[in-house]
C-alpha cells in the first residue's frame, strides 16, 4: 500500500530501505502516524517560539482571510437577517481593518485575528439591519 503522505515516504524510505529494518505494512503506517505527530508538534514549537516573517504573514492572511470569511459564513447560515450588502461591508470591513490593526498598535493590545472578527461581525449586523435584502414574495428564507 502506497501512500502519498511525505512522513510515509520518510519512515519506509529511511527506515525499511537505509537502515535495512524489515517491518509490516502495520508498523511503518503506525510509525508514518508517529512522524507526522511528531513533524507537527515540531512545526508548532518553530512558529510559536519565533518572530518570523513567515509567522507574521500567516497571522495577517488569517486575520484577513479567515477571520472576514468566516463571519460571512456564521451570518449567511446563522442569521436569516443578513443581506447582500451587508456581506460586500463584512468583506471590504475584513479587508481594511486586518491591514490597519496590523500596522498599528492596537496589534499589541489585542490581536489582529480576535479584533477584525469582532468588528467584521459587528459591521455585518449593522449593515445588514440598515440594508435589508428585498423580497418580492416577502419571506426571509434563505432557500425557496
Amino acid at each position: 500500500m502506497k501512500n502519498a503522505v511525505p512522513t510515509t515516504s520518510v519512515s519506509e524510505d529511511m527506515v525499511h530501505r537505509t537502515f535495512g529494518i524489515k517491518m509490516s505494512e502495520r508498523k511503518i503506517v503506525r510509525l508514518s502516524r508517529i512522524t507526522t505527530i511528531i513533524a507537527g508538534l515540531l512545526g508548532i514549537m518553530i512558529s510559536l517560539l519565533s518572530e518570523s516573517f513567515v509567522g507574521g504573514v500567516v497571522s495577517f492572511a488569517w486575520a484577513g482571510m479567515g477571520n472576514t470569511f468566516s463571519v460571512v459564513v456564521l451570518l449567511t447560515f446563522f442569521w436569516k437577517k443578513t443581506s447582500g450588502v451587508g456581506v460586500i461591508a463584512t468583506i471590504i470591513t475584513g479587508f481594511f481593518s486586518a491591514i490597519i490593526w496590523t500596522l498599528s498598535p492596537l496589534e499589541a493590545i489585542v490581536s489582529a485575528k480576535a479584533g477584525t472578527f469582532f468588528l467584521c461581525l459587528i459591521v455585518g449586523i449593522i449593515v445588514s439591519l440598515m440594508y435589508p435584502d428585498k423580497r418580492e414574495d416577502g419571506d426571509n428564507k434563505v432557500f425557496a
